[in-house]
């Protein structure tokens, strides 16, 4: 497809082809990608996040806060994005009691268990449920003392 004015007509034939795999269309300022995981492996963005993806780990393990008694967090079960996340989180920077009291207050609202001073990773839904907290996703209101897992966390200034 191509812009013709305001409509768009079809093309008999490709205008430029990269590869077979994906597909970069430029239009109206944006970019748009057909066969994105292609597109991403052929940049080496999978090696980016699994980079990331140890550094985070790296830096949960070095906090001894946690056993990964099925080892589904050394092995990257949660999504890439998650570990990119948390990699960059604000709380991988507090003090462990202070984690891990948080972790307390959490437990029966969210299944974690702590035995031993240490939050137990026991299967997948666990370990995202701890990169969750870790990111600082469960928020509570000032307002209505109501409890909220969210992504979303724009810093007031």
């Amino acid at each position: 497809m191509m812009k013709v004015g305001d409509r768009l007509e079809h093309l008999d034939n490709d205008v430029l082809k990269l590869t077979s795999g994906f597909d970069v269309l430029f239009y109206d300022g944006g970019y748009y990608i057909n066969g994105f995981k292609k597109f991403e492996k052929a940049f080496k963005f999978d090696a980016i996040e699994a980079k990331l993806r140890d550094e985070a780990t790296a830096k949960i393990f070095a906090l001894n806060i946690c056993e990964d008694l099925q080892a589904h967090l050394a092995n990257g079960v949660a999504p890439a994005r998650d570990y990119i996340r948390v990699a960059k989180s604000d709380v991988l920077n507090l003090p462990v009691t202070t984690i891990l009291e948080h972790a307390a207050n959490l437990e029966g609202k969210t299944g974690l268990k702590i035995i031993n001073g240490k939050i137990q990773l026991t299967s997948k839904k666990s370990v995202k449920v701890f990169m969750k907290m870790l990111n600082d996703d469960y928020l509570r209101s000032e307002l209505t003392n109501y409890d909220y897992d969210t992504l979303a966390k724009n810093k007031l200034v």
